[in-house]
C-alpha cells in the first residue's frame, strides 16, 4: 500500500478547506492508498497569530481582529474537532521549510493537494511548501486538483512557480483559467480536474452527514462569504417570493444581525445538512456550490469580486451559466429548476477523467 503526504490548506478555518481535506483522503484510500495530510500550517493560521495577527497590520485591521475574538475561538473548536475525528494528520505539525529536516516526513507520493494553495494573493505570496520544495528530486510528486485562484501570475512569480513545477511528476488543476496561466509559463502537462468535493459521491458524504436537528424545512439557505447589502436584500426578496424562510449558516458571529435566521457557525457536518435540507441555496461560495451540485440542490451564486474564476469554471463546464445572477435579478429563465438528468451525466463523464488522472498518478 503507498503511502501518499499530502499537503494542503486543512487547517484554515473554513468548511471547503476541511472538508476538501476530507474528500482528497477518503479518494485516495478508495484507491488503496495510505494518505496522511502533512500537518503544514501558515503564520497566521496558528498558535496566537491566529487570533492576533498584528504584522504589518493598521491599527483597524487589529481592532477587526479583537472584534472577531469570539468568532475565531468557536472555529477554532469547531474544525479542530473536525480535524481530530476525521483526519489523518502527521505525528509533527510543520511550520517552515527547515522543520522537514527536523522531522522528515517519508512517504512514496508526495502530494499538493487541493484548495487555492497556490494563490499568492491568498497566502500573502509564494508559500514555497505548496510546492513540494521541501521534497527531494528523487521522490515523485503530484498534484491534485490544486488552485492558482485568479486569472493571472505577477510577472515576479511566474520564473520561480515554472522552476517549482518543472519537478512535478503529475500536475492537476481544478479551473481551466489555472491551465492557460500554466500553459503561459511553459507548463503544458497539467490537467484539469473536478475538486475532489464534488470528485467524492453523494453516497460517500452520507456516511458522515447527520440529519439536522434544528427542525427547519421549506427554507432557502443564504451562505455569504463577502459582506454584501444588495445580496441579502436579493435572498429576502426571493425568500419572499418563493413562500419560504430565509436561513442563513453564519460563518462569523457578527453574520448574526444579517437578514436570515441564523445558524451560529454550525459543526462541519451539520454544514452539509443545511445544504442537503434546503430548498435552495442563494452563495458566493464555490464550496457551497459543489455540495448543491453533488446533493442535487437548486441554487443561484453571486459572483465574488475576487477569485471567481473556480465559480465560473465549473459552472461553464456544467453549462450552468444561468445559476449566476447578474444586476441581483432574476431573468424569467432562470426561474427553472436545475435539470439534473443532464448535469450528472456531465459530472460523470468529468469524475471519470478525474479518475483516470487519479489511478495514472498515484500508481507505483
Amino acid at each position: 500500500m503507498k503511502r501518499i503526504a499530502v499537503i494542503t490548506m486543512h487547517a484554515v478555518k473554513n468548511y471547503g478547506s476541511v472538508l476538501q481535506t476530507y474528500a482528497t483522503q477518503r479518494l485516495l484510500q478508495i484507491k488503496g492508498c495510505d494518505p496522511v495530510i502533512i500537518d503544514f500550517r501558515r503564520p497566521w493560521d496558528t498558535g496566537i497569530t491566529y487570533y492576533l495577527d498584528v504584522k504589518n497590520k493598521k491599527m483597524k485591521d487589529i481592532l477587526k481582529q479583537i472584534i472577531y475574538l469570539p468568532t475565531k475561538i468557536k472555529q477554532n473548536k469547531i474544525f479542530g474537532f473536525f480535524l481530530k475525528k476525521y483526519i489523518l494528520l502527521t505525528e509533527h505539525t510543520y511550520h517552515k521549510k527547515d522543520d522537514f529536516k527536523l522531522y522528515p516526513c517519508e512517504a512514496d507520493i508526495y502530494c499538493t493537494g487541493s484548495d487555492q494553495v497556490w494563490n499568492s494573493g491568498w497566502n500573502r505570496g509564494i508559500i514555497e511548501e505548496f510546492f513540494l520544495t521541501f521534497v527531494s528530486d528523487e521522490k515523485k510528486k503530484v498534484s491534485y486538483a490544486a488552485s492558482i485562484g485568479k486569472s493571472n501570475l505577477e510577472e515576479n512569480e511566474k520564473v520561480r512557480i515554472a522552476k517549482y513545477l518543472a519537478s512535478y511528476d503529475a500536475i492537476s488543476v481544478r479551473e481551466s483559467s489555472s491551465i492557460s496561466i500554466l500553459n503561459d509559463i511553459g507548463i503544458h502537462n497539467a490537467s484539469m480536474v473536478l475538486d475532489p468535493t464534488l470528485q467524492l459521491p453523494q453516497n460517500e458524504w452520507r456516511k458522515i452527514i447527520q440529519k439536522d436537528t434544528r427542525k427547519i424545512d421549506n427554507y432557502v439557505l443564504i451562505i455569504q462569504l463577502n459582506r454584501n447589502k444588495k445580496f441579502d436584500d436579493f435572498a429576502l426578496e426571493f425568500a419572499r417570493s418563493h413562500k419560504k424562510k430565509l436561513v442563513r449558516l453564519c460563518l462569523r458571529l457578527d453574520q448574526a444581525v444579517l437578514p436570515g435566521k441564523p445558524i451560529l457557525i454550525p459543526q462541519v457536518v451539520d454544514y452539509l445538512s443545511c445544504i442537503d435540507n434546503a430548498d435552495y441555496i442563494l452563495t458566493d461560495s464555490f464550496h457551497a456550490v459543489s455540495f448543491s451540485l453533488n446533493f442535487e440542490k437548486n441554487f443561484y451564486c453571486i459572483l465574488p469580486d475576487k477569485y471567481s474564476s473556480r465559480l465560473e469554471s465549473i459552472l461553464t463546464d456544467l453549462d450552468l451559466q444561468d445559476r449566476i445572477i447578474k444586476n441581483y435579478m432574476l431573468t424569467n429563465e432562470q426561474n427553472s429548476d436545475i435539470d439534473y438528468l443532464k448535469v450528472n451525466d456531465q459530472i460523470e463523464k468529468m469524475r471519470l477523467l478525474s479518475d483516470e488522472f487519479l489511478d495514472n498518478a498515484f500508481k507505483a
